[in-house]
């Protein structure tokens, strides 16, 4: 797709943006279109002696964001891990951004993963993050497979961060802010990983989130997804 116009020009309205599934595995490709970019490479993989290569991510930064985004190294396959300073964003706390691509709960890739199942992979790498780190936030994208239909974490009553993020009233369970709307009902094992994981780091899902303008339609579905 990125040898079609009206792709790139939406892309170069970005400062960071990340593509996955590439299937890219080199990471000394030249992307002139791109030159006033950074470009991180998490190279996909080849399954068998047959076919092309699967997986891949991508991430661009403006090169005018130099200063202010750092790689993160991690061992994980397909995923890049960037810290964005806080100046970038006016929050108090650096962002990590994690961009990963997952393969279908069917892939021959699980086959030979080294870092478990699924959604595991996110896991772990989230662990180590915290182990490393402290006193940073988190942004989670990328292809998943994993489908949630409308279910989200549920975040305990006392997170500090909590109020400012229900300017609703609090009295009424239809104004629960993080409740999520969804074109797709299923919820897939995948689904169920991320809600876990959101669970258990305090995250929300924000595709869905209608009320702050998360579109809550169809991206992709597919038989093999998670």
């Amino acid at each position: 797709k990125l040898d079609i116009k009206e792709v790139v020009s939406t892309l170069l309205t970005f400062e960071i943006f990340a593509l996955n599934e590439t299937f890219v595995y080199s990471d000394t490709l030249v992307y002139s279109r791109f030159s006033e970019y950074d470009v991180y490479v998490a190279r996909a993989v080849k399954l068998s002696q047959h076919g092309r290569h699967s997986g891949g991510v991508l991430v661009f930064v403006r090169k005018t964001l130099f200063d202010l985004v750092r790689k993160i190294e991690i061992k994980y396959d397909h995923m890049i891990v960037l810290e964005i300073d806080k100046m970038l964003f006016g929050t108090t706390k650096s962002v990590f951004l994690v961009c990963l691509y997952v393969h279908p709960s069917d892939s021959k890739y699980w086959r030979q993963s080294q870092y478990g199942f699924g959604l595991e992979i996110l896991e772990q790498c989230l662990m180590d993050l915290f182990e490393r780190y402290e006193d940073f936030s988190v942004i989670v994208c990328g292809d998943l497979n994993a489908r949630t239909g409308c279910e989200n974490a549920v975040l305990d009553d006392d997170d500090e961060w909590r109020d400012e993020w229900r300017p609703y009233d609090k009295t009424n369970v239809d104004n629960y802010v993080f409740k999520r709307n969804s074109d797709d009902r299923e919820l897939s094992i995948f689904g169920r990983e991320l809600v876990n994981i959101c669970n258990s780091f305090d995250c929300v899902i924000a595709n869905g989130l209608c009320r702050f303008g998360f579109d809550d339609s169809l991206t992709f579905v597919s038989s093999t997804g998670g």
